[in-house]
């Protein structure tokens, strides 16, 4: 159950999220980002100790829920092209959820700001989708690549229908969203398991 104290919390985090998104980073000032949450300016520096660490915590923290939304949808007891469709729909619903997180991380997951340390940690958020990446190679299921690779093949054609879809560019339909989830499928899956068995 939730405390005053955590909705207070993430009171600040999303409205520091989205007076970043708005102003930049330069722009985002300590009273700015209070008004927002609805909390006086020195309840920030309870949570932040800085901008610097204040970009960090952000960073941290979306990964974070991201990671967490992917962790809940992965049975790792289905057969494995159901189940990446199922982590697969979870960052897609995430994204298109939680607009303002993926923003932030689009401008500002670059920024040399990000301590190593952070990257790290939000690394670690994901390491039981890299065990499940590791598995399906040692099964035969998907070719030896890099968990970045992967994870790239897997993920970036749906993260640029989501700009294109925010942007207006484009109306993504479900027939566009299970386009590109069978591309990066058959991208990644082995000959020999498509051979074998298509489930």
């Amino acid at each position: 159950m939730r405390t005053k104290d955590d909705d207070k919390r993430i009171r600040i985090f999303r409205a520091a999220i989205h007076v970043i998104n708005e102003r930049g980073l330069a722009g985002a000032s300590v009273a700015r980002i209070a008004a927002a949450a609805g909390v006086s300016p020195a309840t920030l520096y309870v949570h932040f100790e800085n901008k610097d660490d204040m970009l960090n915590k952000l960073f941290i923290g979306i990964y974070y829920r991201m990671s967490a939304s992917l962790r809940a949808a992965l049975d790792d007891t289905r057969p494995p092209r159901a189940a990446l469709y199922e982590v697969w729909r979870a960052m897609w619903t995430y994204l298109r959820e939680q607009p303002e997180d993926f923003l932030f991380v689009e401008q500002f997951g670059n920024n040399p700001v990000i301590t190593e340390a952070s990257r790290e940690q939000v690394m670690d958020f994901f390491e039981f989708l890299h065990r499940y990446y590791r598995r399906l190679m040692d099964d035969g299921v998907l070719r030896p690549l890099t968990k970045e690779v992967i994870s790239a093949c897997l993920f970036m054609p749906m993260i640029n229908l989501v700009k294109w879809q925010m942007g207006g560019k484009t109306t993504v339909d479900e027939e566009a969203i299970r386009q590109s989830f069978e591309v990066a499928w058959r991208g990644l899956v082995t000959d020999e398991y498509r051979l074998r068995r298509e489930d």
